[in-house]
This record gives structure tokens, sequence and C-alpha cells, in this order.
């Protein structure tokens, strides 16, 4: 029984200090890339988008940025905001579509579409 006991107890206490050690990381706190434009938060769908950059329209550029993805980017913050990107980095919208790109690089893009809030 003592020997049950005991190997329950180093069980449990396992689990408590690799469960502790996964909660000390951070990465259940960190969110997808987000992105308020327009009054809408949108999520980024794709970090390597190829795109013709005559398809896309200025509209900005990221002007509040948490850049550490632990914050989630909701209605209450203000347009032009990312979880994650940097401020300056360029916003456009896509012709023909609902998407938001930004340029991450010098041929750099990422997508971003909007987040149903239904």
């Amino acid at each position: 029984m003592k020997k049950m006991f005991a190997a329950i107890l180093a069980i449990a206490m396992m689990g408590m200090l690799f469960g502790c050690s996964t909660n000390k990381s951070g990465e259940e706190n960190s969110y997808k890339p987000l992105l308020k434009v327009n009054s809408y938060v949108y999520g980024e769908t794709d970090n390597n988008y190829k795109c013709d950059k005559k398809d896309l329209e200025l509209i900005g550029v990221i002007e509040k940025s948490y850049e550490n993805g632990k914050k989630p980017i909701t209605l209450e913050d203000k347009n032009l905001t990312s979880n994650i990107y940097e401020e300056g980095l360029e916003i456009y919208t896509e012709k023909d579509t609902a998407n938001i790109v930004i340029k991450t690089g010098s041929d750099s893009y990422s997508k971003f579409e909007k987040i149903d809030d239904d």
C-alpha cells in the first residue's frame, strides 16, 4: 500500500513539475498575429503571402504594437494596432478581396482575414 501511495505521489509531483514549467514558458498565453483595421479585427492566415504589389492599396501603417503576442487585439483597441508586428509596417487592402496585407520585408507579405464577430 505504501509503495502504491509513493508511486502515485511521485507521478503527481512529476506532473506538477512539468505542468509548472509549461505554464512559465508563456506559450499558452501567446495569441496568433492579430491586427485591427477599420474597426475590425483580422487574424493572420499566411505569413509568406505571394501577391502582386499592383493589386494592393496602401491604407496606413501600424501605429501601435504590443510586439509580443501575449495580448489579443480586441474591438476596444485603436485602429492600426498589432499584437505581433512592429510599428511602421505598411498596411494594404487587396483589390477584389476583403484581405488585409502587411508588408513585412522588401518582398515579404503577410495576409490577414477578418475574424467573424458573430
